[in-house]
């Protein structure tokens, strides 16, 4: 009986030798999965702060334009929406209804609140957004 009992701790002993192993293989794998998961994250990182993208070189401004403007003043706004490599728009609202489609006594309101100036204007804009500079 006691070369079975040898037999049998041997055996138990291989088998979670094997176990062993096979947890340290996969341990091993998820190790350099990680580790490349870190090296191409660092590499994105290099590359956005060589871009200037690092959160304390951007100004943010809040944007909240709700008034009557001419079909020029609004081409104008639109244009400044635009996004280069020194200045991004994210726009959160935007609607623009033209005069014939308001009542005229929310225009006049609208004119009166928000208007410096009392010229023909063509249409209410509700603009509002974050705009970021780059410092």
């Amino acid at each position: 009986m006691t070369t079975y009992n040898r037999y049998f701790i041997n055996r138990k002993k291989a088998e979670v030798l094997t176990v062993q192993a096979r947890l340290q293989k996969q341990q091993k794998n998820e190790a350099e999965l990680k580790k490349n998961d870190i090296f191409r994250a660092n590499n994105f990182i290099d590359r956005a702060r060589s871009l200037g993208l690092e959160e304390n070189r951007w100004a943010v401004y809040d944007i909240n334009i709700e008034e009557p403007v001419t079909f020029s003043e609004m081409e104008q706004i639109l244009n400044q929406c635009d996004n280069s490599s020194g200045y991004y728009f994210k726009p959160i609202i935007f609607y623009a209804k033209t005069v014939q489609e308001l009542d005229k006594e929310k225009m006049k309101k609208a004119i009166s609140v928000n208007a410096k100036e009392t010229k023909q204007r063509d249409m209410l804009l509700t603009l509002k957004g974050i705009f970021y500079v780059r410092d």
